[in-house]
């Protein structure tokens, strides 16, 4: 009865491979965890900086920050046209789908079984010889390239929420310039903030945390501390009866 030798080179993967595939393929997954989180936080800080009111001032959650990447990915996809002329756009997307598809290439490469003769007789020396340097130079080269890699990872995902939030700065100023009456969206309705029966401030909802709200009018943003403070949506026709009065 034959014998089916366990450890063959065909029927098992080395201890690199192995370490290869525990320790590297979840950095997939951390790298788009971390650029959906850093559009998020691009896009949130271009949003609140170019209306002067300090990101800072408005304590966000993870969840909050997934949600800006989602507004911002649907900003870019809206706008398609201007951002396949973009050519920073595209070369950051070219250089991430390389390094992508070269990660897939370098794990599947070492996957693949040893086929080489097993009867042959193998110098164990000269084999050692040229590993020792082949890992080292290895190693070391991904070392080196880790600054290099970690910085297309961090500018692709940054300027794509910054360009996304500047979309839509465009385009709620155009908005904002009409005023509150000429609101036709219920999502862009204006608010006004209530101390009881008086009015402390109205206009379009800039920005929001659980001690702050910010608004804008009048082509300026201010910051508001909530208080005890009610918080009221205006409707189109209440807000002309507001102005006819």
């Amino acid at each position: 009865m034959d014998k089916t030798n366990i450890d063959s080179p065909t029927n098992s993967e080395s201890v690199f491979t192995k370490a290869f595939w525990i320790f590297l393929t979840p950095t997939l997954g951390a790298l788009i965890y971390s650029t959906t989180y850093l559009i998020g936080v691009t896009y949130h800080q271009t949003w609140a900086g170019h209306f002067n009111i300090g990101s800072g001032l408005f304590e966000k959650s993870t969840a909050d920050y997934f949600t800006y990447a989602y507004i911002a990915l649907l900003q870019i996809c809206s706008n398609w046209v201007n951002i396949i002329t973009d050519l920073k756009i595209v070369s950051f997307l070219l250089i991430t789908t390389t390094l992508l598809v070269a990660y897939i290439f370098i794990l599947s490469w070492l996957s693949r079984p040893n086929k080489s003769n097993t009867t042959k007789p193998k110098n164990k020396s000269l084999a050692l010889a040229i590993s020792i340097p082949a890992i080292s130079a290895g190693i070391t080269t991904i070392i080196l390239a880790i600054p290099l890699a970690a910085n297309i990872f961090l500018i692709a995902p940054a300027y794509t929420g910054y360009k996304a939030a500047q979309i839509s700065i465009e385009r709620s100023v155009l908005k904002f310039r009409t005023g509150c009456e000429h609101v036709k969206k219920r999502s862009e309705y204006c608010v006004r903030l209530m101390d009881g029966e008086s009015e402390i401030a109205r206009g379009f909802l800039i920005d929001s945390s659980s001690e702050r709200i910010a608004l804008y009018l009048g082509e300026k943003a201010s910051v508001y501390p909530l208080k005890d403070y009610r918080i009221e949506t205006l409707l189109p026709s209440a807000t002309n009866t507001d102005a006819q009065d």
